[in-house]
């Protein structure tokens, strides 16, 4: 009886450990597998030290669907527009992914779900690739176009530039002037006038300290609730952010495009105190909604304005800054000449807004404002460099 009773739990010992020496391997064969997926994915899991193979399985398994509630992988197509069936795709594939996060709440990941998430990938990749096919060849056509234009010598600039824009789908307003001369195509057209503003807020502090009302050294108190705005800018990042000089305020809304500097100086300003500097460049009423509109001719109006007095203290540090920038894309970057510009970027109802003012300054000078309304930032980039190499072949 002894014996058998023996017998009996020697087999139980043996299946006991048997099936822990299965489960061992199939933690190793998890944990494996886990650490693969996390090296694809380029993730450091080197702080995990535990040596425990079920307790390092759920570590890393934790770690990864954090990883992947925070994967972007629909970011690469998000900068392009997409028609109306690759849209479809990509909300499908959104529904997709968001359907393998719910099931990650409840389920260990595993290689069906890694294969889905590839699938997805793969699924993105593709439209990308059309994508990316599609804008080489339209940048090669405008290339050739811009190759044809510039190749034309009989023509006027104003033939040039008007030939070039007419090929455009953008909206695109254009105010220039040169040597006596002037050049507007759709000047006068209102567009939401993003961070161009600024000049006109700069100037409107300098026409204020003129008269009496502001000092370039009184201290602005920030106070968070009617000065916080993200985007552009320094002040955002300083902890302990009390307030600046209202020269500094300035400097900082030109030179870094700070939001934050912009609604302190705004605030700083009498009551109306832009719309009446406007008004008197301009002899019109600023037109505001929930934001500023300006049109290429107001720019061209403002810069000109600065370029008269830019020998004046005041006035010339403005100009100064304008040439220190943070920003050197666009006119800048295509321009053969010393720029000193103030650049607007903006996403607004559907549409996409890049401008650039400048004074250019060199063997040729000239004043322009160039505003368009477009789909995507880096196209209406590249048609404000196009403009500004047709402008400087011609004058």
């Amino acid at each position: 009886m002894k014996t058998k009773i023996v017998g009996f739990l020697l087999i139980v010992l043996s299946l006991i450990t048997l099936t822990s020496y299965q489960g061992e391997i199939n933690n190793q064969s998890r944990v494996d597998f886990l650490e693969g997926v996390l090296e694809e994915y380029k993730v450091d899991f080197s702080n995990i030290e535990e040596k425990d193979l079920k307790v390092r399985r759920e570590l890393l398994n934790g770690m990864i669907i954090n990883e992947i509630k925070h994967f972007n992988m629909f970011k690469s197509v998000e900068k392009y527009k997409l028609n109306k069936v690759e849209q479809e795709d990509i909300d499908a594939l959104k529904s997709q992914y968001n359907a393998i996060l719910k099931v990650l709440e409840t389920r260990e990941f595993d290689e069906i779900i890694f294969g889905s998430l590839k699938e997805i990938e793969v699924s993105v990749k593709k439209i990308e690739e059309v994508k990316v096919e599609e804008e080489r060849i339209k940048d090669e056509k405008r290339a050739k176009e811009l190759e044809r234009i510039l190749k034309n010598k009989s023509s006027e600039l104003k033939e040039q530039l008007n030939a070039y824009i007419n090929s455009l789908s953008e909206r695109v307003s254009i105010s220039l002037d040169f040597s006596g001369k002037h050049y507007g195509y759709r000047e006068d057209d209102l567009f939401i006038a993003a961070s161009t503003v600024k000049v006109l807020m700069a100037l409107a502090v300098i026409d204020n300290i003129n008269n009496g009302n502001l000092s370039k050294n009184q201290f602005i108190v920030y106070d968070k609730e009617k000065h916080y705005q993200r985007g552009a800018g320094i002040y955002q990042f300083e902890k302990n952010f009390k307030g600046d000089t209202l020269w500094n305020i300035v400097k900082n809304m030109i030179v870094h495009s700070d939001n934050i500097a912009k609604n302190m100086v705004q605030t700083s300003l009498p009551s109306g105190g832009i719309s009446k500097f406007y008004k008197k460049l301009t002899g019109k009423t600023l037109y505001v909604t929930d934001t500023s509109y300006l049109s290429a001719k107001d720019n061209n109006i403002i810069l000109n304005y600065l370029d008269k007095r830019r020998n004046k203290n005041l006035y010339n540090d403005i100009y100064i800054w304008l040439g220190n920038t943070e920003n050197k894309t666009r006119i800048m970057s295509a321009s053969k000449y010393n720029v000193y510009h103030k650049i607007g970027d903006l996403v607004y109802g559907g549409y996409v807004y890049s401008h650039d003012m400048a004074l250019v300054k060199g063997k040729k000078n000239y004043t322009i404002s160039i505003m368009v309304e477009g789909y995507d930032a880096n196209e209406n980039y590249k048609i404000i460099e196009d403009i500004i190499r047709i402008i400087e072949k011609k004058i």
